[in-house]
């Protein structure tokens, strides 16, 4: 079987926001360490773009919705990845948190058409929980962004 794509949408309370990120940044280097069956899981923050020359207030805005683009080898491996005890563990703590405003949503995605990438030589930082997260604070850059993890 072909490799299995997934998008999830997670959207949080904005007061929320940076302790969800916290926990999608931790629970992200737990499945890059334990789940090889995990090819990519890469987080990232909604903003709005105005298309056409239309005008939106909105543009160029972040919004407190986060989407997660990965990939899987098979779509067992995305079924194990929702039976493992971190998964489990991160949603019970997002519920008992009270951090998600919507249901989180996972949903396959399946190509149709274009190409993968021309970043062949992007490659992932090494990482760990430590690097990540600093006395359960998620690290930012100099501009207030959350830490990447890319070269």
């Amino acid at each position: 079987m072909s490799q299995f794509d997934a998008v999830a949408t997670i959207s949080p309370f904005p007061a929320k926001f940076d302790r969800c990120v916290e926990l999608l940044t931790a629970y992200g280097l737990s499945v890059q360490e334990h789940e090889f069956g995990c090819l990519r899981f890469h987080l990232h923050r909604r903003f709005n773009i105005a298309l056409n020359g239309t005008s939106d207030p909105t543009e160029g805005k972040f919004s407190t919705d986060l989407i997660n683009l990965e990939t899987y080898v098979d779509r067992a491996a995305l079924d194990r990845h929702v039976q493992t005890k971190a998964f489990k563990t991160l949603v019970k703590t997002l519920t008992e948190e009270k951090i998600l405003r919507e249901a989180l949503v996972i949903r396959g995605a399946e190509p149709l058409a274009g190409f993968g990438s021309r970043l062949l030589g992007l490659q992932l930082a090494p990482q760990t929980a430590a690097s990540k997260v600093d006395s359960g604070r998620v690290k930012k850059d100099k501009r207030g962004r959350h830490a990447q993890g890319l070269r």
